[in-house]
């Protein structure tokens, strides 16, 4: 498969991840201490930032409006092990039901972090679905770009970049997911199958570069999900270290 297909997507893997590594380093470290004080200080920062919760979804996401973005703080874990904490902040935010939830996020990108160490997983959506094209007459979405870190497992450090379609239900299916991830300094490309329903399609294929070739025609896209998510997220994380210092 031709490297250069993609070559704007592997110098955008290589930007960013270069550009979190030093967060990374700092939430290994963060990785001893109790996830819930890390993501309850990173979820007052929201708060104080200007962000306003809308609700709670019944895995535990906590959607908020920040500005004129919708955002997504994964705190199902601190649900379960520290509810007390949040609870004047919980029991304030109404509960949605699924249909409310789907209408909420409606076919919106995402850009996400995903520090597993510290706990803290931030989603932050564009305004607009993106249409990519139509490979083996199945159209395309981008549903979302993620930075991801963790310490243990095959993957550790990546950039993951999911597709999506259509269903007949009308909600958003998993198609394929391209992933970059750093390996010894080097980045390393991989496309696996999402779903089920599209495990038979064959990537090492003209099929492969198709897809890399939509996906880099619109790396802008991604730059800017990535680069919407990770400017809140590296202050909410400065304010993390520098409320632990003092």
């Amino acid at each position: 498969m031709s490297q250069q297909v993609d070559a704007n997507l592997v110098e955008l893997a290589r930007k960013w991840l270069d550009k979190m590594m030093p967060y990374r380093r700092v939430d290994l470290a963060l990785s001893s201490l109790d996830v819930c004080n890390t993501a309850l200080m990173f979820l007052r920062f929201l708060l104080n930032y200007g962000c306003e919760p809308i609700g709670l979804s019944k895995d535990g996401d906590l959607y908020l409006r920040c500005g004129n973005k919708l955002a997504k703080l994964v705190i199902y874990y601190i649900i379960s092990h520290c509810y007390g904490k949040i609870k004047d902040v919980v029991d304030k935010i109404p509960t949605l039901t699924e249909d409310e939830e789907y209408k909420l996020v409606d076919m919106r990108p995402y850009g996400r972090v995903r520090f597993i160490g510290s706990g803290i997983f931030l989603s932050m959506f564009g305004n607009e679905p993106v249409y990519l094209g139509v490979l083996e007459g199945t159209p395309l979405y981008l549903n979302g770009v993620e930075i991801y870190s963790s310490y243990t497992g095959n993957r550790q450090y990546a950039i993951e970049i999911v597709l999506s379609t259509k269903s007949k239900q009308g909600e958003m299916e998993p198609v394929v997911g391209v992933e970059y991830a750093l390996e010894e300094n080097n980045v390393v490309r991989t496309i696996v199958s999402a779903s089920e329903t599209y495990v038979t399609w064959e990537w090492e294929t003209e099929k492969g570069n198709q897809l890399l070739a939509m996906l880099n025609e619109k790396s802008y896209i991604i730059d800017n999900l990535l680069g919407e998510v990770a400017g809140i997220f590296v202050e909410g994380f400065r304010a993390i270290i520098v409320a632990m210092l003092y």
